[in-house]
């Protein structure tokens, strides 16, 4: 009953929310310790469902890395395009004045 009550209370929260942040399986370290602690006082039959557990937070985790990745990618497009379409401008302004001179 303990490992149910860690995945409903834990596992499962961690995984389905958006705000994952917050959970304390968001950080490596702490989900380390917490899984350990899970290893301990379970079985053994029952360390290879905490491993698959502890597989999907960590792939959870790294898709909330890619996340804020490509939120911060994508913010920067929005002051990259404009400064590089105004480059351009300014590029072919000085090409038609140089020429024109």
């Amino acid at each position: 009953m303990w490992l149910a009550g860690f995945y409903l209370h834990n596992v499962r929260q961690f995984l389905d929310s958006a705000a994952a942040v917050d959970s304390p399986l968001a950080g490596a370290q702490q989900a380390q310790l917490m899984f350990d602690r899970a290893r301990s006082l379970l079985p053994f039959d029952f360390h290879a469902t905490v491993d698959r557990l502890e597989e999907a937070c960590d792939e959870r985790r790294q898709l909330s890395q890619q996340e804020r990745l490509y939120r911060l990618l994508h913010g920067w497009l929005k002051i990259h395009v404009p400064f590089s379409i105004a480059l351009f401008v300014f590029v072919v302004v000085h090409v038609v004045t140089a020429l024109y001179y």
